[in-house]
This record gives structure tokens, sequence and C-alpha cells, in this order.
């Protein structure tokens, strides 16, 4: 597999060489970036089924913090939300960005797996609840949370997941997305959240595989997500060290999966310079992740 990726970077000595995005390219009927998620290896769980009504606030710690507890198996964890009826606020709990509001068929992603919270009104907090973030013994996921908050008129209701992956040696997807990524209902993932809700009213029937079909569609959620964030910085120019981000993990990946001689004269340098849009050779992809990156 190593050698069809490079196949498409390296073209044969006394050739024009064109450095592309490793996450970008489909040609001659190879899917790369499905290729690079396959190496990484995703599992994906929904975790709660939330219902809540205004006041409300729910707090979630940092993966780092409940990662053993909630994929024990899996060296990072990517969070997700994805709201089926009504609409919140979320927040990073240490204020870097502004508050994001969320609507129905929204889906939030926190890729880094950054605290923080969803609630009913900006700027509202609470102590997170450690001892609920694990798997039951006695039930089948989702973990059924209802009646929350107060006896205001607006509610929401939403779930949230989780997705594990392995970061060593090294997560070219992990390393080229933003902190933060949010997809919007009304630019074509609202098909994605009715998905996901269908999954959850199978699973709280008891069916047999429904925890399966949980995973399997928290999966698809956010390889959906992941490839509308490529396809929207091929598009743009904004973000020019995000795309500095995606092309270094690209020859940092194939640097750790390839050998030296099979990479030939690909190196960090030359994968800077085909960086058209302004980019500092010494900025850190994570300085560039101020902003919710919103697709």
């Amino acid at each position: 597999m190593a050698e069809r990726l490079v196949s498409l970077l390296i073209r044969p000595s006394g050739c024009s060489t064109v450095p592309m995005s490793l996450l970008f390219v489909r040609e001659a009927g190879v899917d790369v970036l499905s290729d690079v998620l396959r190496v990484v290896r995703l599992t994906g769980a929904i975790f709660f089924d939330v219902e809540a009504r205004a006041p409300w606030v729910a707090t979630t710690p940092e993966a780092v913090s409940i990662s053993g507890k909630v994929m024990p198996q899996s060296e990072h964890v990517i969070m997700f939300h994805a709201i089926i009826s009504g609409g919140c606020w979320a927040e990073l709990l240490d204020d870097s960005m502004l508050p994001m509001r969320l609507e129905t068929g929204d889906i939030i992603v926190l890729p880094m797996g950054d605290a923080h919270v969803l609630c009913s009104k900006p700027g509202m907090r609470a102590e997170a609840n450690i001892e609920q973030y694990r798997r039951p013994t006695d039930r089948s996921l989702p973990i059924v949370i209802s009646g929350i908050g107060g006896d205001g008129a607006e509610q929401a209701h939403f779930v949230c997941g989780y997705l594990g992956c392995d970061t060593r040696p090294f997560n070219p997807v992990l390393r080229a997305l933003p902190r933060v990524l949010i997809a919007h209902a009304m630019d074509g993932v609202g098909c994605m959240t009715q998905l996901i809700r269908l999954a959850v009213d199978e699973s709280t029937t008891r069916r047999s595989g429904g925890e399966s079909v949980l995973s399997r569609v928290a999966e698809l959620m956010f390889v959906d997500v992941v490839r509308r964030h490529v396809a929207r910085c091929r598009r743009t120019r904004a973000g020019g060290c995000r795309a500095f981000a995606i092309r270094t993990s690209a020859w940092r990946w194939l640097s750790c999966t390839v050998s030296r001689p099979m990479i030939g004269h690909w190196s960090a340098s030359r994968v800077r310079s085909d960086c058209r849009a302004p980019c500092s050779p010494t900025a850190s992809p994570i300085s560039c992740r101020k902003r919710p990156c919103t697709i």
C-alpha cells in the first residue's frame, strides 16, 4: 500500500515533480484518504443519548482523562456530538474560541480531545461527572440521559460519541485536522445526523447488533466530516498553515512507513515550498487552530 502512495507523489527521474496533499489525491482509482484511514484503524461508539431542557449544561473532560474508560484499547480518543433536535452552544473550557452555535442536524468533532461544554446559554459551566464515563456491564450502549436541566421552553436532543484511533508511528489525519470541526446541516450533513438518530432508535429497542450498528455509524460520520474538511481546504486558500500541516503530515507518515531510498528527494522543505498559500516555515499546525473550522 505504501508503494502505491509513493507512486502518486514521486515522478521518474528527469520529470517534473508536482507534490500534492496526500489526503487530497484520488487518481487512477486510488482513494488515498481511505488508505490512510484504514492504517489508523478507527473504532467508533455512540456513548450517550441526551435529552435536556433549558437551562442546562453538560461538561466533557479532556479525552486523556477518560480514554481508558470509554476506549481502553485505543491510543487516542476523538470526541463528537450530533444534534438530533433543538439547539445548543458549544465552548472549549480554556475559552480559546468564541461560543459556537449548534442547531438540528449539526455535528461537532473535537479531534484533539479538548475539554468542552454543551449548554443552553453561553458561559455556563459545571463540574464533569467522571463516574459516568465508563462502559456499562449490565446493558448495551448508548447510555440514555433524560430530564437534565430546568423547565424552560428550549429543548435539545443530542448524542455524544467517541472514536478511538492509533497514533503510532504517526497519524497524518490527526496532525492535519483543526481542534474543532463543525459540520452544519445546511451544508448537507443533516442526512448523517438522521442516520445517527435511526441508529439510536434501533439501539433503544435492544435488538441484537444494535451497539455494532452505532459503532459503524460513528465511524461513517467521522469519515464524512473529514472528507468535507479536506474538500474545503482544497477549494480555498484559507488556512495556509493547515495545508502545510496536511502536506507535512503526508511526508512524516511516509517517512515512518517506507524506506528512506524510496522517498528520495521528497522532503519537508520541498513540501513547504509547494504550499502556495502564505505560511511561515516555522509555524506549528497547532498555532493555526485558534478558530473552529466550519464545513
